[in-house]
């Protein structure tokens, strides 16, 4: 494999394609790191210089080896180092920036991950690194790949198991192993791989800081990432959106979810946003879709090369089994895959070459006149290809290789994706068929239930943004004091940045309450007003329906006795109007130190946490994002409505979501979170304001 000259030796050139690689802590025996990191080398095609070094000096792998990286003839671009012990691997990091190297790919451990003393070693070792212009992947690494060069600059033995073969995928993994377990699943299903890199501890080239590489490269449509953690949320989201707009399909499994974002419990939303929930709404903001395991990661690769949008039409379910089809349009509506409407010319079509005891609505059963009528398959594909409701068609054949022409049926099918922009999906449990249907271009599943939950998440996928959402200019409010706000003040910030709230009055006496309730008549509410009673009704300081003087009168003074049997030594109370909304909602939302302003939005009242009925967002983001996010709530069908009940009018509730994500976006961090909830939600022309809200401020 040829290797491109180095583009100003920098960094990213010298990790992809580099003109020569040393390989410190080399060795002549292949079952060692040094070993295997020669052999790797050697079998990967890599045409550049490799130039061991081990001070035993001799030949290892067929390669000249060298005392010491001084005694390398040619100055090299990357050097791998494989010598153990913190001192060792600093001393080698000087040698390599005396002897002008750019990237060192640092495979030995004992730094971070081996405690506190390894901490220290890490910092001094990336310190010193910076300060002589070294970028470092490591330490801790399993290395990298590039397959355009023929680089294999890592001790995994994966990559002598399955062979190199340069293919428009990226790998970036915080584990070595799983990077090799994504590669082998890759391999194995025929899809070559051009990257794949392993950060290891991330001290100082990152994740991040790969995505943005891989996104220069046109060549790539999928990148697969393994995540355990986020350092950076900002580059990674910009990384991401290269990615995207470049066309690049990122999927991603994110390991190590906690339930640390739950301390903040006292409001409903540092209990509704945990962290698990903030790195799903942050890496679907930035357009980075997250899969379950590693399964249904490399299950999506094959669709995903295609190359075809799925979501501008529906599935059609074909099959000669109707138990099949019955199965199919059931994992369907579970995981929402649409099935396509076909056009009435399309319907006939299909009469004409279906047997009367078939089915022609989709899904399709063409039942087991397939045997005796190979050729069905081919008219039937034709049939569907011009109808504009068809983005996909999934294939379910579970019929034996003897007693199909599946050899006819896979040419059938390459036509049909030639002459149609379809995602073509085929399964087949028999080993030999899947075989047999490799080479029609289809992705061919054993499952159906795989097959489906894989355009499921590329539907999803590809429905993410690629760009980011406007943004709201709000002025910042004057803030006082630290921890809750009271509602009346806590209101109050909110009708600051244009939200509509609830008509009130804040009163310190009978008198007051009593005139309050004059302004508007019928029926009030009167609550406690205190910032040290966060959850009122756990105290019993609300008293809902008051409809004359008199109740006013009573509640406000029970309402206010409660408050300093509790030490509050200066009760007040707020008047409330008291108006029964059509369904009431949740607005929240949190400061994140890593990610910023997250918000909650969902079912709201009394009954927000226990029934979690919520979605969570990270700015920023828009109405129509939110608008899309309801409806995926349990609740979204009843909002919709139901029994003669007008459907809700939700942009306005976007809006104060909206509204709100900018004011904690703006604030950054001097407010820990908002909650307002209830939200009164009423239909198109009718109100929907903000019942009750409570604030938190930083100290």
């Amino acid at each position: 494999m040829s290797v491109p000259a180095s583009q100003g030796s920098d960094w990213k050139t010298a990790l992809h394609a580099p003109r020569a690689v040393a390989v410190i802590g080399a060795s002549s025996n292949p079952q060692k790191i040094g070993g295997r990191t020669l052999a790797n080398l050697r079998e990967g095609g890599f045409e550049g210089q490799v130039y061991p070094v081990n001070p035993a000096g001799g030949e290892m792998a067929g390669w000249q080896a060298y005392p010491s990286l001084t005694d390398v003839p040619v100055p090299p671009d990357m050097a791998i180092i494989a010598v153990p012990g913190a001192e060792a691997v600093e001393a080698a990091i000087r040698d390599c920036a005396a002897a002008s190297v750019k990237t060192c790919v640092v495979f030995s451990a004992g730094f971070r991950e081996s405690g506190e003393q390894g901490h220290a070693h890490e910092a001094r070792l990336v310190r010193e690194a910076r300060s002589l212009g070294l970028r470092i992947l490591g330490p801790n690494s399993q290395g990298s790949l590039c397959a355009r060069s023929g680089l294999v600059a890592s001790f995994a033995t994966t990559f002598q198991e399955y062979a190199i073969e340069d293919g428009p995928v990226a790998i970036i993994s915080q584990s070595g192993a799983m990077s090799s377990v994504i590669y082998g699943l890759l391999r194995e299903k025929g899809i070559g791989v051009r990257y794949v890199h392993a950060t290891g501890n991330e001290s100082d080239i990152s994740s991040a800081d790969l995505l943005d590489v891989v996104a220069d490269d046109p060549d790539i449509s999928a990148v697969l990432l393994y995540l355990e953690s986020i350092s950076d949320p900002e580059k990674l989201a910009a990384a991401a959106r290269k990615a995207r707009a470049a066309g690049q399909l990122i999927l991603c499994v994110k390991a190590g979810a906690s339930a640390s974002g739950q301390k903040a419990a006292q409001s409903h939303t540092g209990a509704l946003a945990s962290d698990d929930k903030v790195v799903d709404a942050f890496l679907s903001r930035v357009g980075i879709c997250r899969v379950d395991n590693l399964r249904g990661l490399v299950d999506i690769v094959p669709l995903a090369l295609q190359r075809r949008e799925a979501g501008v039409g529906g599935l059609v379910l074909v099959s000669n089994s109707g138990a099949a089809c019955v199965l199919g349009a059931d994992l369907c509506e579970r995981l929402n895959v649409p099935l396509a409407r076909l056009s009435e010319a399309t319907k006939q079509t299909l009469d004409r070459i279906v047997p009367p005891n078939g089915n022609t609505d989709n899904p399709i059963d063409v039942t087991p006149a397939l045997l005796t009528d190979p050729t069905m398959l081919e008219r039937i594909l034709g049939s569907v290809a011009a109808d504009p409701a068809v983005d996909s068609i999934l294939l379910n054949l579970p019929g034996s290789v003897r007693g199909y022409d599946f050899p006819r049926f896979s040419r059938d099918i390459e036509r049909f994706r030639a002459q149609s922009g379809a995602l073509t999906l085929v399964v087949t449990p028999t080993s030999g068929a899947r075989v047999e249907m490799a080479s029609s271009g289809a992705a061919v599943f054993e499952h159906d239930s795989d097959a489906l939950q894989a355009l499921s998440v590329l539907r999803r996928a590809q429905r993410l943004p690629s760009s980011p959402a406007q943004q709201v200019e709000l002025e910042a409010p004057k803030l006082s004091g630290s921890g809750f706000l009271d509602e009346a003040e806590s209101l109050k910030i909110l009708e600051r940045i244009g939200i509509p709230t609830v008509a009130h009055r804040l009163c310190s006496s009978v008198e007051e309450a009593r005139s309050a309730w004059e302004i508007w008549g019928g029926a009030v509410v009167v609550k406690g007003c205190s910032s040290r009673f966060p959850h009122k009704s756990e105290y019993g300081l609300v008293e809902l329906g008051c409809r004359d003087a008199g109740a006013v009168s009573a509640a406000f003074e029970r309402i206010t006795a409660q408050m300093k049997a509790h030490g509050e030594h200066d009760p007040r109370a707020i008047v409330a109007t008291f108006s029964r909304m059509r369904a009431e909602a949740f607005v929240g939302a949190r400061w994140d130190d890593a990610f910023g302003a997250v918000v909650v939005v969902g079912e709201g009242g009394k009954y927000t946490e226990a029934r979690q009925d919520v979605v969570t967002l990270s700015w920023p983001f828009g109405q129509d994002e939110v608008l899309n996010a309801l409806k995926g709530l349990r609740v979204a069908s009843i909002w919709a409505g139901v029994r003669g009940e007008p459907a809700l009018d939700l942009a306005p509730l976007a809006e104060i979501a909206v509204r709100i994500g900018s004011l904690v976006d703006r604030m950054q961090g001097a407010i820990v979170s908002i909650d307002a909830n209830p939200v009164g939600l009423g239909a198109p022309g009718e109100a929907c304001i903000v019942l009750d809200a409570l604030v938190e401020v930083a100290g």
